[in-house]
C-alpha cells in the first residue's frame, strides 16, 4: 500500500474502513489522523483497491490493519525482515512514500494533483520527493 499511495506510516496503520470508499475509488483521511491536521482525499491506486477489497473486515473492528482479528500499531520487525530478504540495504518505510509520489509523477500527474494527495503544502518540501 505504501508503495502506491502517498501515505505516512501512521496514516496506513490508523486507516479505518469508514475512510475507504472502494466503490468510488478513494481514501478520505481525516484531519486528526494526518500530520498537518488537515483532511485530504487520495485516489485509490487500482492495486491498493484490489488489495483492500480482498482483506477481511473484522466484525466490530473499524481498523483495516488487523492480524488474526486484532488491530496492530507496528510492523517494524516484519518490514526489517522483508528489506533484508529483498536485499534493499538501508531502505526505510518512509522511502516507500517517496516511491509513491515519484510513481504518481512518472504516471503523468503534475504537482497540483499530487500535492493535495500527499499532504504537502509547500512546493520546496514536495520537491525533495522528486529528485
Amino acid at each position: 500500500m505504501a508503495f502506491y499511495q502517498p501515505m505516512r506510516h501512521a496514516e496506513i496503520i490508523g486507516l479505518i474502513w469508514s475512510q475507504v470508499d472502494l466503490e468510488r475509488g478513494f481514501i478520505r483521511l481525516s484531519g486528526k489522523k494526518t500530520k498537518s491536521g488537515e483532511s485530504r482525499v487520495l485516489k485509490l491506486h487500482p492495486r491498493v483497491a484490489s488489495m483492500l477489497s480482498e482483506l477481511p473486515k473484522v466484525k466490530g473492528e473499524p481498523r483495516v490493519s488487523v492480524k488474526e482479528g486484532v488491530p496492530f500499531d507496528e510492523f517494524k520487525h516484519s518490514y526489517t525482515t522483508a528489506v533484508k530478504v529483498a536485499g534493499l540495504g538501508d531502505f526505510t518505510f518512509h522511502d516507500l512514500r517517496h516511491c509513491a509520489i515519484n510513481n504518481m509523477r512518472l504516471a503523468g500527474n503534475d504537482y497540483f494533483k499530487i500535492m493535495p494527495q500527499s499532504g504537502h503544502k509547500i512546493t520546496a518540501v514536495f520537491k525533495r520527493y522528486n529528485l
